[in-house]
Formats: structure tokens, C-alpha cells, sequence
């Protein structure tokens, strides 16, 4: 099915462009948002005449992005969860858990496919977890999970000293040593 898009989403990012996607993708997804238009004759001149409109309000959510990204970048959520001994958690930290904690905490609203988390957090930790915004924007963000404060603080402490070591390379006496050939 051909559509004209009329907002970014997913990997259809550039606007008035006409894109051949699967019907039930377009059924079910960009139409009843209206992140896209069907492609006929009477939508592509109506599409031109609002071309301009469009570019201007793109042109505001990009500048509101740029700063939602320069406040959200380096910015650290604390998580306290339940977990084993081992470090496991008795649930999951996910990427929806994650949108609600940056809108209650940094009044910043994100739908959970913003957050760019490949699996749900099961284990006790520091990660660096990317959210990405209109425009192709993107910033890490730090989840910090563990059971209380002290081991959080300890956590982020470590992995900041951690980031700000310098990594060294040793090489093992087995490894400089060449294997004679036959």
C-alpha cells in the first residue's frame, strides 16, 4: 500500500515522502494515528498544501527535542527492586518502567518504544540505556537497580570510576610466545 508520510515514526522518518508499506501495518498503525496518508491523487495536493505547516511544526518539535535531549543526557533513575542474594531480581525493569520514571522524575513524556532497551533488566546494576526522540535524537540515560540506597550509591560510584579509568591492555607471557610451525 502507498502512503505519503506526514510524521516521523519508526523507520519512516522523512515527511511527504511516498512509501510503499504492508496494508495491515498501515491499517491498523499509521493511518489511525495519522502518521501517513494514502497515496492518491486528491492526498498528495492536499498534502502539498500543507507542506509548510508541517515543516514549521517539525521545525518546533526539533528545537524542543534538542532540549529535552540536553536535559535528559547523563541523567541517572534509581531503581529499588526486590533480589536474590545472586543479584537477580524477583521482577523486571522495563523499558516502560523506564518511560514512567522520566515522566514522574524529569517531567519528561516518552511512550516506552522510545526507550531503546533490548531486554527487560532482570539482574541488579548499572546500564546505559538509550532514549531517542523525534528527529533522530538520541541520549544515554543511567538505570541504576538495586535493593537499597547504599547499594545504589555504591553502584553508581563504581561505575563512574570504572568509565574514568583508563583501559589497559595486558598481555599474557602465553600470548607473545610464537607457535613454531610444521
Amino acid at each position: 500500500m502507498d502512503l505519503i508520510v506526514v510524521q516521523p515514526v519508526g523507520k519512516l522518518k522523512n515527511i511527504g515522502q511516498v512509501v510503499k508499506v504492508k496494508k495491515g501495518y498501515a491499517r491498523n498503525f499509521l493511518l489511525p494515528r495519522g502518521y501517513a496518508l494514502v497515496a492518491t491523487a486528491n492526498n498528495k495536493q492536499k498534502f502539498e498544501e500543507i507542506k509548510v505547516e508541517l515543516a514549521l511544526k517539525q521545525e518546533k518539535e526539533s528545537t524542543l527535542a534538542a532540549s529535552k535531549i540536553a536535559n535528559l543526557e547523563g541523567k541517572v533513575l534509581t531503581f529499588l527492586e526486590q533480589a536474590l542474594e545472586d543479584g537477580k531480581l524477583f521482577g523486571s525493569v522495563r523499558s516502560k518502567t523506564i518511560a514512567a520514571a522520566l515522566e514522574k522524575e524529569y517531567d519528561i513524556k516518552l511512550r516506552s518504544d522510545q526507550v531503546e532497551l533490548s531486554e527487560a533488566i532482570t539482574k541488579i546494576g548499572v546500564y546505559k540505556v538509550k532514549v531517542s526522540l523525534a528527529h533522530g535524537l538520541v541520549a544515554d540515560v543511567l538505570v541504576n537497580v538495586a535493593r537499597n540506597d547504599i547499594e545504589a550509591s555504591s553502584q553508581l560510584t563504581a561505575y563512574h570510576a570504572e568509565q574514568a579509568a583508563p583501559a589497559t591492555v595486558e598481555k599474557s607471557p602465553e600470548s607473545s610466545q610464537e607457535t613454531p610451525k610444521e
